[in-house]
């Protein structure tokens, strides 16, 4: 509370038409300026936003052209995920990777591919601002069961060691000294066990860690979703694939994107964020492509909702390349955000 002698100088102040800041106690200032500030008005030309955009990348593009330099520049990007882990213990017991063109050459004794150019373009995206997360699975993923809690938490500990802050793997790093921002699940074989255990190991690495790391997963929209189980509830976000899954893609979009949204918020352990998935282009999934006005379309409907993150889009290099009305994919998914 101000005192007796504060309100009479408040008053004499006032009345000569001069600052009253001068005789505010230090407390109040304190907590004006950094709880609510009194401008709150953004800057001429900021456009404010209802989520973020991600863009998986990894399997495809020529390296010359498609680099993950050029996506690290591009500002409808916010989160870029690497794809993919798709060996979850290979040779020497360690995960294996495959990166399309963009990093073919494998570690001696290993399935891990040696990027050190990729690595110093994780370093340059994060600069930018953009989180870098790494992708575990995919479609056409083998080896990447994981039947007991052991083969989870091994898992767990070697990508910490490999991509994250971890110690004693150092000579096997794929990116050198680049550390991913966390990592995220697109498993797709139907068989969810191992996965919670395989969060928990993660999150207790985390916490050694020197800066914030994030998980996330790629359920396909049906539900309930056969591939990752209880999952879908401990991760940060979730990048739904509203695509190749005729019952909750396009025209049923928005009920299905309501249905995850409800489920997750009952459920949720992390406060978990959902995002809205599309292909990239017309031949970036087998069904389920939406037009740049279809999509911003679909996002209008839903990103009013809570837990509402964002779009992803499978993936970069289809996005950037589908244009219409001289604008980008990505764009377009920036725009729907406005």
């Amino acid at each position: 509370m101000t005192s007796f002698l504060s309100r009479v100088l408040l008053f004499l102040f006032a009345t000569l038409g001069l600052s009253s800041a001068a005789v505010l106690p230090r407390k109040a200032l304190s907590a004006r300026a950094i709880g609510t500030p009194i401008n709150t008005a953004l800057p001429k030309g900021k456009v404010t936003t209802s989520g973020q955009t991600v863009a998986y990348f990894g399997q495809f593009g020529d390296p010359e052209t498609d680099s993950l330099s050029k996506f690290c520049s591009n500002t409808n990007i916010d989160i870029i995920v690497l794809a993919f882990v798709n060996v979850y213990k290979g040779a020497g017991g360690l995960p294996g990777m495959n990166m399309g063109r963009h990093c073919g050459n494998k570690i001696a004794g290993t399935d891990l591919l040696d990027c050190p150019d990729m690595g110093k373009d994780i370093i340059a995206c994060q600069a930018a601002g953009k989180k870098v997360l790494l992708s575990l699975g995919g479609e056409s993923a083998g080896g990447n069961s994981l039947p007991d809690d052991k083969s989870a938490s091994d898992l767990g500990e070697n990508l910490w060691k490999l991509f994250g802050e971890g110690k004693g793997l150092e000579t096997k790093r794929p990116f050198g000294g680049a550390l991913v921002d966390g990592f995220d699940i697109d498993n797709e074989n139907k068989d969810p066990l191992g996965y919670p255990k395989l969060i928990s190991t993660l999150r207790s690495c985390f916490k050694t860690g020197t800066k914030k790391y994030y998980l996330s997963a790629a359920p396909q929209c049906h539900m309930p979703e056969d591939s990752l189980g209880n999952a879908v509830f401990n991760v940060d976000y979730l990048f739904i694939q509203h695509y190749n899954n005729p019952s909750c893609q396009l025209g049923s979009f928005i009920d299905s994107f309501k249905s995850w949204s409800t489920n997750i918020a009952a459920r949720t352990t992390s406060g978990t964020k959902v995002f809205a998935g599309f292909p990239g282009n017309s031949t970036a999934a087998g069904q389920g492509y939406a037009t740049h006005d279809e999509m911003k379309k679909y996002v209008a409907a839903v990103r009013g909702l809570p837990n509402f993150g964002g779009v992803m889009v499978w993936d970069a290099v289809h996005a950037s390349g589908n244009m219409a009305s001289g604008k980008s994919f990505l764009q377009a998914m920036r725009d729907a955000l406005g």
